[in-house]
């Protein structure tokens, strides 16, 4: 059994978020730039790179509120309010979608437009390797602080929560297994590292495979603020269009690739 007192729980001196964000952000960020000083990428832009990505996650991370309080709101039948925009949670789902997204393009336009010698699809392989350690390390946080918790449960690893007016919850300790599911997500990326066929794989790996694990942990979750519409919350149909887009991103992949001239054709047609 865990037990949590929520709102008052501090960890050298600050919040849960704070100590294992600052945790998760040194453990992902070291090896990364590591392996991609050893890859002999080009990293002057990279305060540029990381510095927006993380902008993206944090504004990608509110968005997603910001949704599920307008998807609520329809729901009952009422008109969005101030209040409800303000009381709107950070969803790490939109996170890191943000963080994935804006990295692309930002490394994308640095490449093309300030001629660094660096490489899109594998800054990209090996961001899909430190994403879920940073994800997972940040989940703690989450256990901490008493936000994303799960079904009733009075079992095995119990957390047992301590609310500011007395009242106690028991939880399914959701966010721990949704941590080491990461932390195994991580291991498949590292081992699949020299095995990928094509640039730019593990992304699509990684991305699909947090779509599927997310989906199904989201059926343990207790907490109604994540938005729950009908069999479905908020989180399950993310990972439904995501499934959704990298299916149709695979099978346009799959198609240029059959369909792409052939050295001998490419070098006619250029002549």
């Amino acid at each position: 059994m865990i037990t949590v007192y929520t709102e008052t729980t501090r960890i050298a001196g600050v919040t849960p978020y704070l100590f294992f964000a600052g945790i998760a952000t040194v453990a992902a960020l070291i090896p990364f730039v590591a392996v991609l000083l050893k890859k002999s990428e080009d990293l002057r832009w990279f305060g540029w790179q990381f510095g927006l990505a993380a902008l993206g996650l944090l504004l990608g991370g509110r968005f997603f509120g910001f949704l599920v309080e307008v998807a609520n709101c329809l729901q009952e039948g009422r008109a969005l309010t101030f209040t409800d925009v303000r009381r709107s949670a950070f969803v790490a789902y939109g996170g890191l979608l943000g963080f994935v997204l804006v990295y692309r393009l930002v490394t994308g336009w640095i490449i093309k437009h300030r001629q660094t010698f660096a490489h899109l699809t594998v800054q990209m392989d090996t961001l899909a390797i430190v994403i879920p350690l940073f994800h997972g390390i940040a989940r703690f946080g989450c256990l901490f602080a008493g936000c994303c918790y799960g079904k009733e449960w009075h079992g095995f690893l119990a957390v047992h929560y301590i609310l500011p007016d007395g009242s106690e919850r028991w939880c399914f300790p959701v966010q721990l297994l949704e941590a080491v599911c990461l932390f195994l997500l991580c291991l498949c990326m590292l081992l699949l590292y020299r095995k990928k066929r094509f640039s730019g794989q593990l992304v699509f790996i990684y991305m699909a495979s947090y779509a599927v694990c997310r989906f199904c942990l989201e059926f343990l979750r207790g907490d109604a603020v994540r938005g729950v519409y009908g069999v479905f919350s908020f989180s399950q149909l993310v990972s439904m269009g995501l499934l959704v887009a990298l299916a149709l991103w695979g099978g346009w992949y799959r198609y240029r690739g059959r369909h792409a001239p052939k050295p001998e054709e490419e070098s006619f047609c250029k002549s």
